[in-house]
């Protein structure tokens, strides 16, 4: 006869572990879905906040069935739950973004500079449809090139 307390107690830590990711997820969309600070984004941008939010419904109803659907098998256990350890790393990830793209609100952006580089590279074939949401991180990232780079060859 098994002992059906170790099989509720790994349900009942799915639960857990899924619970806790629920609310970091839930966390993250809030930011973009907050629509009534003095902010203003380029179209990108809100295209971006709404996949974002998309995603985070999706991602909340899977955790929703994630413990009832857990293995039967004990053996499988370890490999079910890295499975959310696999969606809160991306959601990890996901969310230095979005905090960036809230943080690029047009007030602060070179707005007319994008919007030019924009126009010209739609002028390109193959890139007449480009949108750009708009990131903006707290470090510079340069590339230095050699001034003998940029010469011309004569």
């Amino acid at each position: 006869m098994t002992n059906p307390a170790p099989n509720r107690l790994r349900a009942e830590t799915l639960r857990r572990d899924a619970t806790a990711l629920y609310s970091f997820i839930d966390s993250v969309c809030v930011y973009s879905r907050e629509g009534g600070r003095a902010t203003q984004y380029l179209k990108p941008s809100l295209e971006f906040f709404s996949y974002v939010r998309d995603l985070g419904d999706c991602t909340k109803a899977y955790l929703n069935t994630f413990a009832v659907n857990a293995p039967g098998d004990i053996r499988l256990y370890q490999d079910y739950r890295q499975k959310l350890e696999t969606v809160r790393l991306g959601w990890a990830w996901l969310h230095q973004l979005i905090k960036a793209a809230i943080d690029s609100d047009t007030l602060s952006i070179p707005y007319t500079l994008v919007e030019t580089l924009t126009r010209r590279l739609r002028e390109i074939r193959g890139f007449e449809d480009a949108r750009f949401a708009i990131f903006h991180f707290d470090e510079v990232n340069y590339l230095q090139l050699p001034i003998s780079a940029i010469k011309k060859n004569s």
